[in-house]
Order: structure tokens, then sequence, then C-alpha cells
């Protein structure tokens, strides 16, 4: 008798140690995908920036900042001066400026946000 005891809870032994192994590999399953679904939440958010970062870069692509547009001016600058703003990277300046502008007025956009305006 105490043998078929031993057996019965030798064997209740097993499926309880059956089943915590199944709870485990459910808890770390459950723990990866939660982790996935995070970076593909994170990887989401940063997909659709550079999406508008590259609208915002086309759009800045079709403006072109040339240093001969100081030619416009109403005082004539000499090439000597024209040449230093070239080397300075005015057109480039202007470039950052007017496409941080350009970010401001898409975020401005945006619902529910204020930026100091």
């Amino acid at each position: 008798m105490s043998e078929l005891i031993a057996f019965f809870v030798g064997l209740w032994d097993k499926l309880i140690a059956w089943i915590v192994y199944g709870i485990e590999t459910v808890k770390v399953f459950l723990q990866s995908l939660v982790l996935t679904l995070w970076d593909a939440f994170q990887d989401f958010f940063a997909w659709i920036f550079d999406q508008l970062l590259s609208i915002a870069s086309s759009a800045l692509s079709l403006v072109d900042f040339d240093a001969s547009q100081f030619n416009a001016c109403s005082v004539p600058l000499a090439g000597e001066v024209l040449n230093i703003l070239g080397l300075v990277g005015i057109g480039e300046a202007a470039a950052i400026i007017v496409s941080a502008i350009g970010i401001r007025i898409i975020l401005q956009l945006i619902p529910f946000t204020r930026l100091g305006s």
C-alpha cells in the first residue's frame, strides 16, 4: 500500500512541476510579448517623426539658399562680401533657421500643444 501512495505522490509532484514549468514559460512569453510590443510602439512614433522630417527636408530642398540671393538687397554687395558670406555659411544658416521655423509651425498644428505662442 505504501508503494501505491508513493507512486501517486511522485506522480502528483511531477504534475505540479509540469504545471509550474508551463506557468513560467507563459510568463516569459508574455514578458517578451510586452517588450516586443513596446519596441514596436516606440518604432512607430520614430517612423512618424522620420516621415515628418523627410517631408520637411524635401520641402527645404525646393528652396534655393544661395549667396547670389543677396544681390537682391536694396544695397548691392561687392563680390568679396558675397564670397565671405558664402564662406561663412550664410546659406546653410538660413536653411537651418527656416527649417526650425517650419518645424515649429508643424508642431503648432498638433492639438493641445502650446509652444510659447
